[in-house]
């Protein structure tokens, strides 16, 4: 009776835990953060029906991985990592933390360019320098023996293929044959271009780690390793953190082509600028420097109050919990929230 008894809570709490999700969506995208697993989808609108941007038959294919000290780690819930959540305006935020790193991602609709933006800090809060690097390996669909990938510059994919900065360019992305399927491209930051992109196969790509070999004219098809199993990487290598310091990455996903990624973006930004250029025709020399100084002190504002809310969901998180080691932890972030507060004032001023 006992067994039948805890069988039964068994099967009663099985369905929670693996139902256990956060979802952000509007009417053309949708954003899924599966906590258990500790990974994102993504999901856009063709024709009426959302799409995911990743081969989702299995949403731990596609994750992010961290490079701690010459040491990996998977950014998830384990003995390492604290993990929470928390829904912000057009999309979702993920915290993970202990007592010497806090990192945090997010993933917010941009309808712009018809995808994401992505964005990752990592904050040092320990008293020593840090080595820390992101890898973010996505598994994407695969044309078997046909074209998989492509890139702005019009360069096409279908073997093992490396770039390395600064030979990356502008967008990249999956080439889908299938209509039934989305591309995925990636748009990186001008200011903050990965240090080496990856075309190979997932399993391999998977296993490898940091330290992948490309094998010149071996496609995405070769046994041993799994068939028409296609997969991108792009790396930011380690890079030192000083103590109290930040370093932030940021990138996007566009549910366009690559080659017709360019296009569109470059009407987007020439329209923008048109409109701009006759706003300001007729303005002197020294309001219009007075215009690119407040649009460089709102975006450093914009980052600086992001900041203040990473440190108050972690201080609530903190408080949540019956652990009294917290204390100490609190009071460090509290000292940080004040010492950000304090620029905030002042920059007012």
């Amino acid at each position: 009776m006992r067994r039948q008894c805890f069988a039964l809570l068994v099967f009663c709490f099985m369905p929670l835990s693996l139902a256990s999700s956060l979802e952000w969506a509007d009417n053309v995208s949708k954003i899924i953060f599966h906590e258990k697993e500790s990974v994102f989808s993504f999901f856009y609108q063709k024709e009426g029906h959302l799409l995911s941007l990743l081969d989702n038959q299995d949403e731990k294919t596609s994750f992010m991985s961290l490079l701690l000290n010459d040491r990996e780690y998977l950014l998830e819930d384990n003995a390492f990592f604290n993990q929470y959540t928390e829904e912000i305006s057009r999309g979702i935020r993920v915290h993970w933390n202990n007592n010497g790193i806090h990192v945090s991602m997010e993933i917010i609709a941009a309808p712009e360019i018809s995808g994401f933006k992505v964005k990752l800090m990592l904050r040092n809060l320990s008293k020593e320098k840090l080595s820390a690097g992101f890898k973010y390996l996505m598994d994407t669909f695969d044309n078997g023996k046909n074209i998989t990938f492509l890139s702005r510059n019009g360069e096409t994919i279908k073997r093992e293929r490396a770039w390395f900065s600064p030979e990356i360019p502008a967008s990249w992305g999956s080439q889908p044959e299938s209509p039934g399927i989305l591309p995925l491209t990636i748009i990186p930051d001008k200011e903050k271009k990965p240090d080496m992109v990856v075309f190979a196969n997932w399993k391999r790509l998977s296993d490898s780690g940091w330290n992948f070999k490309i094998s010149e004219g071996r496609s995405f098809t070769l046994l041993p390793y799994s068939i028409n199993d296609s997969a991108m990487a792009i790396l930011f290598t380690p890079r030192e953190i000083p103590p109290g310091e930040v370093r932030s990455i940021s990138f996007r996903i566009s549910s366009r082509l690559a080659d017709k990624t360019k296009m569109v973006i470059h009407e987007d930004k020439k329209t923008e600028k048109k409109s701009y250029r006759k706003k300001i025709a007729k303005q002197k020399e020294p309001d219009l420097l007075k215009n690119y100084s407040r649009e460089y002190e709102l975006e450093q504002k914009e980052n600086m109050m992001k900041e203040i809310e990473a440190l108050l969901g972690e201080i609530n998180h903190l408080l949540a919990g019956d652990s009294l080691s917290c204390g100490p932890r609190i009071q460090e972030l509290e000292k940080e929230l004040n010492r950000l507060k304090t620029s905030r004032n002042e920059d007012i001023r």
